[in-house]
């Protein structure tokens, strides 16, 4: 969270076309804008429209001549709070003995005003990363790599959430396709605040240690070589996150995508645009989306550069999908499919893999 200042002669303009007089307090000619991203709504529209809505319902009955009024700007939910002076709305009174009338030129200014430092805030938000590692299980060693998992990694994840060097861990274990020809049987994930630290073997044998593993690394490693290797790694950019968190035992569809030579502003677009307000709006299901793009390994070579990630509370919310039905309350004049026609046009889908939830680590 951060605090950005944007400091804007707005003084003139308002009392100009408004008879209307901001009081900034000491530090003269000041915007604040608090930004607190709880969710992905916290959008400059939402936050437009929520802004001009409280405007346009308390500015209908003026105070007495002489008297203040405060006007709060709502922030309920996912929405951003916003400050003009020390608290959540601004001072108004009237010019003399004039009626104060805010036409909507002068609401349209404030709203550009108060946009020009919400993006000046999220710009300023970190990176979230997520690193994903696919790892084989030996023949016939399935059970022992949960264990390991489960009595090894998952406890030294929670040190490494706990210290807040990672946000969060998760463990996955197959589900479709599974068995010999699968390239995965589990996937440890870990999502990040930002760029991920190097990793470091003295680090990793710090972390054990402090999770209260008494394993040398060389026996460490030992009993890692003898029930799987790793297959490969990625590392993601986060571009979305919409849901609940997610808890051992509940399910995740990951849909690889190969985006299209120069379709990748679009591609992230009709996802943002129209998919991501879609998932918000189905608030109290349990179902999640997550969208991220490849950051590396790189190159036109690699099999696939987009990933979006279905979450299911259950196996048989996994079955019923998503409801669609609902897709016209949100985007009324596109069709789902042709909605899904305009995503076509972007990306390849290259497959779709199904895990369930072996472990589930966040702060305690």
């Amino acid at each position: 969270m951060c605090i950005v200042r944007c400091s804007c002669s707005l003084r003139n303009e308002f009392a100009t076309s408004a008879g209307l007089r901001l009081n900034y307090g000491a530090s003269g000619h000041n915007l604040s804008r608090k930004l607190a991203s709880e969710s992905g709504r916290s959008s400059v529209t939402y936050l437009f429209n929520r802004i001009h809505a409280s405007l346009k319902a308390r500015l209908t009955a003026d105070p007495p001549i002489g008297q203040t009024r405060r006007i709060d700007i709502p922030t309920s939910g996912a929405a951003s709070e916003a400050t003009v002076q020390n608290a959540n709305g601004f001072l108004w009174t009237h010019s003399s003995e004039r009626e104060i009338h805010m036409s909507l030129k002068t609401v349209r200014f404030f709203l550009i005003a108060a946009g020009c430092v919400f993006v000046a805030a999220a710009q300023n938000q970190p990176q979230a990363y997520v690193v994903d590692t696919c790892v084989k299980a030996a023949p016939g060693k399935g059970l022992e790599t949960s264990a390991y998992i489960r009595e090894v990694l998952a406890k030294t994840a929670q040190v490494r959430v706990d210290d807040g060097t990672a946000a969060w861990y998760l463990a996955l274990i197959a589900v479709v396709p599974a068995g010999s020809e699968a390239r995965c049987d589990y996937r440890l994930v870990t999502g990040y605040k930002g760029f991920p630290p190097e990793a470091s073997a003295e680090r990793a044998a710090a972390d054990r240690k402090k999770a209260g593993i008494t394993m040398t690394p060389a026996e460490n490693a030992e009993r890692a070589n003898a029930v799987g290797h790793a297959v490969r790694t990625d590392y993601w950019r986060v571009l979305a996150d919409v849901g609940p968190n997610l808890e051992k035992g509940q399910y995740v569809r990951l849909n690889y995508e190969k985006l299209k030579p120069g379709q990748t502003a679009e591609y992230v677009k009709l996802q943002t645009a129209g998919w991501k307000p879609f998932v918000e709006s189905l608030k109290g299901s349990g179902l999640g989306w997550h969208l991220n793009v490849l950051s590396m390994p790189g190159g036109t070579s690699q099999r696939y550069s987009a990933l979006t990630v279905d979450t299911y509370p259950t196996w048989e919310a996994l079955g019923k999908g998503w409801p669609t039905s609902e897709w016209s309350k949100v985007h009324p004049d596109l069709k789902p499919a042709d909605y899904q026609k305009q995503v076509a046009e972007t990306t390849e889908r290259v497959s779709v893999e199904v895990y369930r939830i072996l472990e589930s680590v966040r702060p305690k």
